[in-house]
């Protein structure tokens, strides 16, 4: 309600005389006070929307890697291929506009007698104000999983993941038989 309708409220105008109008006057004067901070905590209220959408436009990140994954399969007879083969995968960060923020280049290296995966870093690079981290799960063993964290400038946090697989043909089963990179 505006001020010009508090004014000119017939049950404000004149000062109440007896309780009974007293209570009047005190509704009246309450619901103009009640809608005026309605008001205030309607227009706080989409503020802290419009920062929150800001907040998280600014906060929103993707990952793509190419591949997002690779295996090794060994030959009937159970045999790796030979010299220890490696294989990168890039995963590529972008912001919400698209805009590539950070890039992080993990090698996973087969150990061809063994049929193990070993994961070494190649390169990362990242935009001011973003990291990249990377944590190995089952490093050392036929299925190896990495997942990157990509930290934003307000230190969220997204993840993304990628893995190596030895698949040993010679035996029945699946890969990974157990662990995180299934």
């Amino acid at each position: 309600m505006s001020l010009y309708n508090f004014r000119e409220n017939p049950r404000l105008q004149r000062m109440p005389t007896n309780q009974q109008e007293w209570v009047h006057w005190m509704n009246e004067a309450a619901k103009h006070i009640a809608d005026a901070l309605e008001l205030a905590t309607a227009q706080t209220n989409i503020a802290t929307a419009q920062t929150d959408i800001i907040s998280a436009a600014r906060t929103s990140a993707y990952a793509t890697s190419i591949p997002s994954g690779y295996a090794w399969n060994s030959d009937p007879s159970g045999t790796f291929p030979a010299g220890n083969p490696t294989f990168d995968i890039t995963t590529t960060f972008y912001d919400q506009e698209g805009t590539q923020v950070a890039q992080r280049v993990l090698r996973g290296t087969l150990t061809s007698a063994s049929g193990t995966i070993a994961i070494t870093n190649v390169s990362a690079s990242a935009s001011t104000g973003y990291a990249t981290a990377y944590a190995l799960t089952n490093d050392g063993t036929a299925s190896v999983l990495a997942t990157m964290t990509l930290t934003l400038p307000d230190s969220s946090e997204m993840e993304h993941s990628v893995a190596w697989n030895a698949i040993d043909l010679s035996v029945a089963g699946g890969t990974p038989a157990s662990g995180g990179g299934k």
